[in-house]
């Protein structure tokens, strides 16, 4: 039994770790408030297309519970840099999604304001030569 019990607690550390490490983006310390249903501010009216490079990847509390985050990007379209919201690390760890800054990016996405700053809600990135589509047009995962 001590030894299931050790492999079980094991198993929890290792995951744990490599969870973090395959974590991307650096912390960041904004404050954006809890970002769990933010995607039911998702508006097709203020739906925009953006294309630029990404400066900064950025890992943003998600919510109160400690450990989870989502994932936001910095693009600069070439005159400002904007937030561009993607989602839960973990969700989009699932799907396989890898950014890297400086690369090129297209995205469309609905433009929100979250506690007075601008914010991009992503539905549908080009990234890497790939097509990644994070959310239907009512803003829900896919």
């Amino acid at each position: 039994m001590k030894a299931w019990t050790v492999c079980g607690l094991v198993m929890v550390l290792l995951l744990g770790a490599s969870g973090s490490a395959t974590a991307q983006g650096t912390r960041s310390r904004e404050d954006w408030g809890s970002l769990g249903s933010i995607g039911s501010k998702y508006d097709l009216k203020t739906e925009v297309t953006l294309t630029g490079k990404i400066k900064a990847l950025k890992r943003v509390p998600l919510g109160k519970r400690k450990g989870f985050y989502s994932l936001m990007l910095e693009v600069d379209d070439g005159t400002q840099v904007r937030n561009a919201y993607l989602g839960p690390t973990s969700y989009l760890r699932r799907k396989g999604y890898a950014f890297e800054a400086a690369s090129p990016v297209e995205l469309t996405g609905s433009n929100v304001t979250i506690k007075g700053k601008p914010l991009i809600i992503v539905r549908e990135l080009k990234a890497s030569g790939r097509i990644m589509r994070i959310r239907d047009k009512e803003g829900r995962h896919l």
